[in-house]
């Protein structure tokens, strides 16, 4: 049994670690694939992405680093996009050789003077972009979230959605709504119409759960017992921004989701997209 995780990130944008470092830990903890997911550029500033001028750059380290290591692991090159209405381009040309793309939500409309929301940062920004933006009325904040991640799926057919619930990261112990309230769960369903009728994959991503900000993982139980009744292809990552987090609640993940009837993992093996099957110990690779 071996593990996968195709949500990373290094030091070239937020991460702690180089991409060597990772594929090196990687190695150790029996990770057989590991993709490199990079923050995007964006047209703005920000300290957790990518910087333009490094691009290129990094391709060609992810790309030595599949030829060192071929004999002793999977390496993909990936990023994970960050989608803004107007500004992203999933398909520009310099993106044409990645193995992958995450599609991911972590800004959402502008202030007044122009500067994004980045409701992902911390609660204290959430609360005030909350304010500021949408009236302190949750209900739109949360619909206009949900309706971006449709909107991305639709025009820029990523690989698969990232932390598809993230909008509830600061909503622990329903701090700021009810997830069991019918217009959540009809406006969560709707995006999840998308992604089935898209046939896009939908990550499980462990890193609020291991990082304590969240009781479950993105996305939820309930949320994910909804994507096994559609039969919504799954991918379980990590989301590791440091050698220590590559495998970090990867089990536990695979043990919930064989409570929920999952039996297998849509992963990167080989090149292709594939179903492999799983138990609570990792994948029959």
């Amino acid at each position: 049994m071996c593990l996968t995780n195709l949500h990373s990130h290094t030091t070239f944008s937020d991460g702690k670690n180089t991409p060597e470092e990772m594929v090196r830990m990687a190695i150790e903890k029996n990770i057989k694939v590991l993709g490199f997911s990079d923050h995007s550029p964006v047209p703005f500033y920000s300290f957790w992405n990518m910087k333009n001028e490094l691009l290129n750059e990094y391709i060609l380290e992810i790309k030595m680093l599949k030829e060192k290591y071929r004999d002793y692991i999977q390496i993909y090159l990936g990023m994970e996009m960050d989608y803004i209405e107007k500004y992203t381009d999933f398909n520009a040309p310099i993106l044409k050789n990645m193995d992958y793309k995450i599609g991911s939500i972590h800004y959402l409309k502008k202030y007044s003077d122009g500067k994004i929301f980045n409701y992902d940062i911390s609660k204290a920004e959430f609360c005030y972009g909350l304010k500021n933006i949408f009236d302190d009325n949750i209900r739109n904040l949360v619909k206009y979230y949900f309706y971006q991640i449709s909107e991305m799926i639709l025009s820029e057919k990523p690989n698969f959605v990232g932390h598809f619930d993230l909008i509830a990261k600061f909503n622990k112990y329903k701090f700021f709504f009810d997830d069991s309230e019918r217009w959540y769960i009809n406006t969560v369903n709707e995006a999840l119409d998308v992604v089935k009728q898209t046939d896009t994959i939908l990550e499980v991503n462990t890193r609020g759960y291991y990082k304590q900000l969240t009781l479950n993982f993105y996305p939820s139980y309930e949320i994910l017992k909804r994507c096994r009744r559609m039969k919504i292809p799954i991918i379980v990552n990590a989301d590791s921004h440091c050698t220590e987090e590559l495998d970090k609640s990867l089990k536990s993940a695979y043990s919930l989701l064989q409570e929920i009837g999952y039996q297998e993992l849509r992963v990167l093996y080989d090149n292709k997209w594939q179903n492999i099957c799983f138990d609570r110990h990792g994948l029959k690779l």
